[in-house]
């Protein structure tokens, strides 16, 4: 088992950079996990804006990773796109190693102890 910052360091030297610099950047899967947990949830940009008090075209910007996100506007954004910010980054790191052949050795640990396990 190693530790959250071993992961990153595995993740560097044989994950997802190969995906993280082929126009599939961090942005670009911050994006798609914000519009997935969107539309999970039911709501429209529109609503989405209203409850965060962020414009919708925003919103709509963040989605289609045109933005840079602030951690300001993140985290107005999380508490009503999951039930905590653990779940939120869950997800997010789901959808870095999706289709990745060295994701398939890597679970996150449910306890949210930042440990992982396979490594």
């Amino acid at each position: 088992m190693g530790t959250a910052s071993s992961l990153t360091s595995e993740l560097l030297v044989k994950g997802p950079v190969a995906k993280l610099s082929d126009g599939n950047g961090l942005n670009a899967l911050l994006a798609r996990t914000v519009r997935r947990l969107r539309q999970e949830r039911g709501l429209s940009q529109e609503d989405l804006a209203c409850l965060t008090h962020v414009d919708r075209t925003y919103i709509s910007g963040i989605e289609r990773a045109r933005r840079n996100i602030t951690i300001s506007t993140l985290e107005r954004l999380i508490p009503h796109l999951s039930s905590n910010p653990s779940e939120f980054f869950t997800v997010l790191c789901h959808e870095i190693t999706k289709g990745n052949p060295f994701s398939a050795s890597v679970t996150l640990d449910p306890n949210a102890t930042g440990m992982v396990r396979g490594l």
